[in-house]
């Protein structure tokens, strides 16, 4: 019994010198917070910087980038009430003409920083992982382009000349096509090489 009313008192002790903590530190808290809510904005900002390159590159962006932005707009959002507190706190109450501080909100408001700052500490930190660890992937291959030749009326045209070219007696020896990247250059060379096979 004796062990377990130790132990209820230490906490009890504990509790009572956190609470004092708070109370007599928390424009410390309060300070920090502010601190590291200007390091989450810093992070937010790289973060959506990051999402919209890789949306520009055909990436998707993975689930957890979607919570956790989520989860700092509300972290923020909870912040600024905290903050907001401070800012309208009134400094005194007079109770029989002895003016004293109001202990149990300056204490509430420590504790209050203090949990939230750690909170967003986790976040900052948890961005940074995202970030190492890659915060999309590439699209499934059924998004891919089609490899398959496709006739247009102007490759048509190009498509004409070559065969020609290459059926003609006495035409040249050396074919080439040239043009813009990714425009069926190679595609329509393949689909020329397989009609003259047949």
């Amino acid at each position: 019994v004796g062990k377990i009313v130790d132990r209820i008192s230490d906490a009890a002790v504990d509790a009572l010198f956190r609470g004092f903590s708070y109370m007599f530190s928390y424009k410390n808290h309060v300070q920090v917070l502010e601190t590291e809510i200007q390091k989450l904005d810093a992070e937010m900002q790289r973060m959506s910087r990051r999402v919209g390159e890789e949306k520009d590159n055909g990436k998707i962006i993975n689930a957890g980038v979607s919570t956790w932005q989520t989860d700092v707009e509300e972290v923020k959002k909870s912040a600024e009430e905290i903050l907001e507190k401070y800012k309208n706190r009134s400094s005194w109450r007079c109770i029989q003409w002895m003016p004293i501080p109001k202990p149990v909100s300056r204490s509430r408001l420590g504790r209050e920083a203090a949990h939230k700052a750690k909170r967003v500490i986790e976040l900052s930190d948890s961005a940074n992982n995202l970030l190492a660890n890659g915060i999309a992937y590439g699209s499934p291959a059924e998004n891919a382009p089609n490899t398959v030749y496709q006739t247009f009326e102007s490759r048509s045209d190009a498509y004409d000349k070559l065969w020609k070219a290459l059926v003609s007696e006495g035409g040249s020896t050396v074919l080439g096509i040239y043009g813009m990247p990714g425009v069926g250059k190679t595609t329509m060379m393949e689909s020329l090489w397989k009609e003259a096979l047949e």
